[in-house]
C-alpha cells in the first residue's frame, strides 16, 4: 500500500465522519504514512497528522539494543 491509497482512504473517512469532526490522523512512522500525512495536512489546513509515539518509542528502543554496551548490560542482566 503505498501514500495514494491511504490518501484516498483517510479521505473517505474524512468525508463519511465529516470534516468537523477530525482534526487529527495517527499513523505508524510507515514511509508511506509520513508521506500521507503531509499531503492530507495539505489538502486539509484544518487536520494534523503525527506519528504514533508508542510506535516511535518502540523504533528507538530497537536502536537503542543495538549498541553495544547496552546490550551487554542487558544480557548480563
Amino acid at each position: 500500500m503505498d501514500a495514494n491509497f491511504y490518501l484516498r482512504l483517510y479521505d473517505q473517512i474524512v468525508e463519511e465522519v465529516r470534516d468537523k469532526h477530525v482534526v487529527q490522523f495517527i499513523t505508524d512512522n510507515a514511509r508511506a504514512c509520513v508521506s500521507t500525512g503531509n499531503k492530507l495536512m495539505n489538502k486539509r489546513k484544518y487536520l494534523v497528522w503525527t506519528p504514533c509515539a508508542a510506535h516511535s518509542i518502540d523504533l528507538m528502543l530497537e536502536e537503542i539494543d543495538e549498541i553495544k554496551i547496552v546490550k551487554e548490560t542487558l544480557q548480563e542482566a
